[in-house]
């Protein structure tokens, strides 16, 4: 094998080789990209500290590269091994943007495309990630586009692609993908993927997920958090001035699933999974309107279809209502725990208000 560093590694990893391309089967060839989303970003030969580009590339490309070339496959399995290796023998890309070189201020076109790196899935936190993999690529709101294993194989890099997306809106995308994931999906993002030029490593993964999928930019811009005061403010103020007494009547709350309440748990948490607030937070939506259909939910005014899900999420051991439609009275496109619903319906979005409320009425 090549020294890693020589002339030649570059022509390598900016191109599938020739046997890999031969031998990959059908499986490999993802659908054609949308051409009016999909725009091509910059590659680079290991080492990482190659700061100017080898070649552009595109969400598909490197779909079908993950999956058959042969030498990346061979350099991944070294980075199981010793993952130090990665920065030395493993390409990378820019997912978002081109570049002159890879910096912030040397970009030269917006691929439309937002990455996050979620980190030590398996290692830290005992998940499995064609589990998370799945769960991800079944999102309707994000659509993603590209889904893999990191070069460890103990985390995951996902993708979306934006309609019409803005170079100078990228951070707000990413915020806005960010609270999404952690709020619906219970997954952080590592924030440093934030800036437009951040590098990605390639690996092999025999079962990335790809697809045409895409979220509008107004969509996005729509779910960016408030910098204003915040729930999770609200819901610490209200912790502050609950006396221990709310807390230690948890255990006679009837229970979902397992629940494991702990000294100091919010009050929030404590009514979220209280079958009587779950349901007060359905009357509330049906008299706004909303039809039930099983899990499935259809905004007021609209015939047919769905615009919402209410479903049960294992990990926090509560239901979380998503809504999914732009034309949605008193929602965003986001996830609603049953008390932020009933904020909205019956308190107007006060969140200090409804939790104060509920606690004097529930625990």
């Amino acid at each position: 094998m090549q020294n890693e560093t020589s002339p030649n590694v570059e022509t390598l990893h900016c191109n599938v080789s020739a046997t890999a391309a031969a031998t990959a089967t059908a499986t490999a060839t993802a659908p054609a990209e949308p051409t009016s989303f999909a725009k091509p970003f910059s590659e680079f030969a290991p080492p990482i500290y190659r700061v100017k580009p080898c070649a552009e590339t595109t969400l598909k490309k490197v779909y079908e590269r993950i999956i058959s070339d042969v030498e990346l496959k061979a350099r991944t399995e070294k980075v199981w091994l010793d993952n130090d290796l990665k920065s030395i023998i493993l390409p990378s890309i820019t997912p978002s943007c081109t570049v002159n070189q890879r910096a912030d201020d040397q970009t030269t076109g917006y691929s439309n495309v937002v990455h996050f790196d979620f980190d030590h899935l398996t290692d830290k936190y005992n998940l499995d990630l064609d589990e998370v993999k799945q769960m991800l690529a079944d999102d309707k709101v994000l659509n993603f586009s590209l889904i893999h294993n990191s070069p460890s194989w103990t985390g995951l890099k996902a993708y979306i692609t934006v309609k019409d997306g803005r170079a100078e809106e990228h951070p707000l995308y990413y915020s806005a993908g960010m609270d999404y994931l952690a709020k619906i999906h219970h997954l952080t993002a590592d924030s440093a993927c934030r800036n437009i030029s951040r590098a990605c490593f390639l690996a092999h993964d025999p079962k990335p997920y790809y697809s045409v999928g895409w979220v509008d930019r107004v969509v996005l811009l729509a779910m960016v958090p408030a910098v204003t005061v915040t729930e999770k403010d609200a819901m610490n103020r209200v912790s502050a001035a609950t006396p221990p007494p709310y807390v230690s009547t948890a255990t006679s709350v009837p229970e979902f699933g397992k629940p494991t309440y702990s000294v100091g748990e919010r009050p929030s948490d404590l009514l979220n999974r209280m079958p009587q607030v779950l349901e007060r937070s359905k009357r509330d939506l049906k008299a706004d309107g909303w039809i039930e259909n099983g899990e499935l939910w259809r905004r007021p005014g609209k015939n047919g279809g769905s615009s919402a899900i209410f479903n049960y999420f294992e990990r926090e051991d509560m239901y979380f209502f998503t809504n999914f439609s732009s034309n949605s009275p008193h929602f965003g496109i986001r996830g609603y725990a049953p008390v932020q619903l009933i904020s909205e319906l019956e308190f107007g979005g006060n969140f200090l208000e409804c939790i104060t409320q509920l606690a004097h009425e529930y625990l």
